[in-house]
C-alpha cells in the first residue's frame, strides 16, 4: 500500500494509517500486506497547522500466490506453483480421495518447507484400488478438485 498526501499551504506534518483492525502508526514507507484475505486500510493526514483530515478507508483483498493442478498416471499428483512475487515457507497440503474402493493412498499430507517464488513442486500419492474417485487437494489457503478412475495403481482421466 502506498500512500500520498499534499497540503498546499502549511504542508503535511504526518499521515497516519491502520489496516483492519491493528492500531494506527505512521506512514513512512509502503506497507506489505501479506495476509491471504479481505481487508480494510484505514488512513488520514495531519498538516503542519494541526488540521487533521477527516478519517478514510479503502477495502482491498490479497489473493492467493498458490495454484494446484491435478494429474493422474502413477498414482495421483498435485504441482503446487508459486504465482506471486514473494517466497511462501511452511505450506501445508493435502491429497484426499473419496472412492469407496481405494484401499491404499486414500489421504496424504505433508508441508513444504520452502516455495520460492515462481517455482513450482509436485507432491504425489501412491493409490491402489478400483473405481471413479474425486480427488481433494489443499495447499495453503487454496483448495482444487477433480475426479478421475482408479484402475490398481494408475489414475486415468483426471478432471
Amino acid at each position: 500500500i502506498t500512500l500520498t498526501a499534499t497540503d498546499d499551504l502549511s504542508g503535511v506534518n504526518d499521515t497516519m494509517y491502520k489496516i483492519d483492525d491493528g492500531t494506527f502508526a505512521t506512514y513512512t514507507t509502503p506497507v506489505v500486506i501479506t495476509e491471504v484475505g479481505d481487508h480494510v486500510a484505514y488512513f488520514y493526514s495531519v498538516d503542519n497547522e494541526g488540521n487533521v483530515e477527516t478519517e478514510k478507508n479503502q477495502t482491498f483483498t490479497v489473493a492467493s500466490p498458490i495454484t494446484i493442478t491435478i494429474k493422474g498416471g502413477l498414482g495421483v499428483s498435485a504441482v503446487i506453483k508459486n504465482t506471486g512475487t514473494t517466497d511462501l515457507a511452511n505450506i501445508d497440503w493435502t491429497i484426499d480421495l473419496d472412492g469407496k474402493l481405494i484401499f491404499v493412498g486414500k489421504a496424504k499430507s505433508g508441508t513444504i518447507a520452502a516455495l520460492a517464488a515462481g517455482e513450482e513442486i509436485t507432491v504425489k500419492d501412491f493409490v491402489v484400488g478400483f473405481g471413479k474417485t474425486g480427488i481433494a487437494v489443499s495447499a495453503g489457503t487454496e483448495e482444487a478438485s477433480a475426479s478421475g478412475t482408479v484402475l490398481l495403481i494408475l489414475v486415468i482421466g483426471v478432471a
